[in-house]
């Protein structure tokens, strides 16, 4: 596992904004990426769950390749990868670990925890998961 990441730092605007998209698509899974430099997330894209499912997602081709060029163009990486679990887990599914498709992103798993959202951040591979602080900027 890639343990040298530290801590994923998110703004608290784009942290709004996940949990926003969470809320939008009940009841089925939300998804979309986050970019920036570094550990420090600079933009977010939500991109449409093509299978309308609330217990899988995959995302539309057409806008990963819009957003993957729009963080060319102002020299940013894929930081991270998130989706909802409506109904649970807070942790990442067997499905999940089989579609890893970007082994060493970080993914963002958005649950339910009594009445509120939490995301939870995640690095995977073959033998389970590391759980990353997420430290929310309140700039």
């Amino acid at each position: 596992m890639n343990s040298s990441v530290a801590n994923l730092v998110l703004p608290f605007s784009i942290h709004a904004k996940i949990l926003s998209n969470i809320e939008k698509h009940l009841p089925e899974e939300a998804c979309g990426l986050l970019s920036g430099r570094g550990v420090q997330v600079r933009h977010h894209f939500t991109v449409t769950n093509m299978l309308h499912s609330p217990v899988r997602f995959q995302m539309g081709g057409s806008e990963m390749l819009k957003a993957f060029d729009w963080m060319e163009k102002h020299n940013q990486l894929l930081l991270a990868i998130y989706h909802s679990h409506p109904d649970g887990p807070d942790e990442p599914s067997q499905a999940d670990f089989e579609e890893d498709y970007y082994p060493g992103v970080i993914k963002l798993i958005g649950s339910m925890a009594a009445t509120k959202w939490v995301l939870k951040a995640f690095i995977m591979n073959n033998s389970g998961y590391l759980l990353i602080p997420i430290v929310i900027n309140k700039r």
